[in-house]
């Protein structure tokens, strides 16, 4: 059996030029620095975005690869955008859960993650990572409704099997994946663990400095939503105008703000521990891995999910 020699991916080592102010903006005319690490040939320098989301955006790399050869001719650039970086959704949280499930579920579709940085200390000014490229289609809207009966049962089932094979995946702890590294200095992988939890609660530096920020493991869902709940109101208690100001920026309702300062408190105090509520079989696990993709009132994939 031949060894795959992107099991695992390379932590990439490409440090800002001296003098160089953080941007938000990514320099993509540096992206051959990155490929010819990876992969021994430069690229064609991007000129526009391939795709664009809330926190990332896609940049399609073509490799300046010879004729025969084995390496591929278009990879994606996965670059991380500001409101992503001010975050606590950990990019190598990512890259580990994307190369865990293709390690143990090879029948769910997962892309190639061939490097990565985590940090902004790199010459492309933001956290990213390279992964395989794929074609496709985004099927939210018409494409999906003109699809014929049949290639939508095909969807339906394919996206069920995906969803059972990873609630297979069981942890005995609720957090995110990361790379378990055996030399911490030559940081290669050697297996997984079960760490902090990886979501998009913003201003991550502002909370971590001002309070204590409780990202688990949790053993227990009463944990996990009890230490969700306290961190937002430590931000209201502690950060109230970078709280006050993200919170009515993003729901522009002054009327959400004032009410999540009585009810939460509230809320927090009704949370039963494990042993006390009957009702919930599941409270100290197993847990599985799931994807807020998956869930139907996600906002970009939520749509879609409802109609599968």
């Amino acid at each position: 059996m031949s060894v795959d020699p992107w099991k695992f991916p390379c932590l990439v080592h490409v440090p800002s030029r001296k003098g160089r102010k953080p941007v938000s903006i990514p320099d993509i005319t540096q992206f051959s620095v990155v490929t010819r690490i990876l992969f021994g040939v430069g690229c064609q320098a991007p000129t526009e975005v391939y795709s664009c989301s809330s926190y990332n955006e896609l940049f399609l790399l073509k490799l300046d690869v010879p004729e025969r050869s084995l390496l591929p001719t278009k990879v994606l650039a996965r670059v991380a955008r500001d409101l992503k970086t001010r975050s606590d959704i950990s990019l190598e949280s990512e890259v580990a859960t994307m190369v865990y499930v293709r390690q143990h579920c090879p029948m769910v579709p997962v892309p190639t993650v061939y490097g990565y940085c985590p940090t902004r200390d790199n010459l492309i000014g933001q956290p990213f990572s390279i992964v395989s490229f794929a074609d496709g289609v985004d099927m939210d809207g018409s494409p999906w409704e003109d699809l014929p009966l049949h290639a939508k049962l095909t969807g339906v089932r394919d996206f069920a099997n995906i969803v059972s094979q990873l609630s297979q995946l069981h942890f005995k702890a609720i957090g995110s994946i990361y790379f378990k590294f055996g030399d911490p200095q030559m940081r290669i992988p050697v297996g997984f663990i079960l760490g902090p939890v990886s979501w998009c609660k913003q201003e991550s530096a502002a909370r971590t400095a001002a309070f204590h920020h409780d990202r688990g493991p949790w053993k227990t869902t009463a944990e996990w939503l009890r230490a969700s709940v306290e961190d937002e109101i430590q931000l209201m208690e502690k950060l109230p105008a970078l709280a006050r100001e993200t919170s009515t920026r993003k729901h522009g309702c002054e009327r959400q703000w004032r009410l999540a300062q009585r009810v939460l408190p509230q809320f927090r105090d009704r949370i039963p521990d494990s042993r006390d509520d009957p009702f919930d079989q599941c409270a100290g696990g197993p847990f599985v891995l799931s994807h807020a993709d998956l869930n139907p009132w996600y906002p970009n994939s939520g749509p879609l999910v409802v109609k599968f």
